[in-house]
């Protein structure tokens, strides 16, 4: 099973997780009604494409480099990112799961502590 983000006009971004397909997503964003007086089908508008997002497992704390080669970005773009949210690090830097999980998720991932 994967997940897919979706662009749902004047609604936002929506994360439909446990879905095989494209199709799949779409329609369960369109199904879904969590309260009565909101008319999705009215809201929705019409989807913008979608976007596979892939899951990973990373643990409490990792190295900037390490977690660079996970998600496969060169680790002075995770670096840049986190001087201009006002830390200094290195490649070599033990870098938070809350800090991961704000940086991967602009690159597509869903990321899960790992246990």
């Amino acid at each position: 099973m994967t997940a897919y983000s979706m662009e749902v006009i004047r609604c936002g971004t929506v994360v439909a997780d446990g879905v095989d397909s494209l199709e799949d997503a779409e329609g369960y964003i369109e199904g879904c009604n969590p309260v009565d007086e909101v008319r999705w089908s009215d809201s929705l508008g019409g989807m913008q494409g979608g976007t596979e997002l892939q899951k990973i497992s990373i643990p409490d704390a990792m190295a900037v480099r390490e977690f660079a080669e996970k998600i496969e970005v060169r680790p002075a773009e995770i670096i840049k990112w986190l001087f201009l949210c006002g830390k200094t690090v290195s490649n070599n830097s033990s870098i938070r799961f809350a800090d991961m999980k704000e940086f991967a998720d602009v690159y597509g991932f869903i990321c899960e502590r790992d246990v």
